[in-house]
């Protein structure tokens, strides 16, 4: 096996594991159970749990949680309304996303959204750029020191389908 996991014993099949990633994806904006997601990889749901952790390294609701708030991050610098970008990644309201992408990343999704677009003199185009660059820029505008965290992307630029497909090669 070529899977960056296989010097461990068990976890999901890579063929599990990519149909499992490619449903989270595709159902960012829905709520997702882990019922739904053990009977796509063909497990009882404590099995399923245990194997996905093992594969991931991480459980199902913070593997899930994590690519909401990139898929937030994505929408935020695209310059959509945080209500908007609230309910296109699956949180029941403003306040709970705001809570929630706050905890990850440091800034509140207001001060994000500034950091990426308001600052900007206009002469970097960081519409265009994508979100593991938007890193670089606010560091750019305001300075390490005035940032919360000093990487808010997470571990990786590549973000979502990308980095997942990533791991499994």
């Amino acid at each position: 096996m070529s899977d960056k996991h296989s010097d461990k014993q068990g976890g999901l099949t890579p063929t599990a594991q990519r149909q499992v990633l490619n449903f989270i994806h595709a159902n960012l904006d829905t709520p997702i159970t882990i019922s739904e997601l053990s009977a796509i990889a063909g497990l009882s749901r404590f099995h399923f749990a245990r194997m996905f952790k093992q594969s991931m390294g991480q459980t199902t609701h913070q593997f899930v949680t994590k690519r909401r708030i990139e898929r937030c991050k994505q929408l935020i610098a695209e310059g959509q309304a945080l209500a908007q970008v609230a309910l296109a990644c699956g949180y029941s309201s403003q306040s709970h996303f705001s809570a929630q992408f706050r905890r990850f990343t440091g800034l509140t999704p207001s001060v994000f959204r500034e950091a990426c677009c308001a600052r900007c003199d206009g002469s970097c185009a960081c519409q265009s750029r994508g979100i593991g660059k938007v890193v670089g820029h606010l560091r750019n505008h305001l300075g390490t020191e005035q940032m919360a965290k000093p990487y808010i992307c997470g571990r990786s630029t590549r973000t979502g389908v990308e980095a997942d497909e990533a791991n499994l090669q």
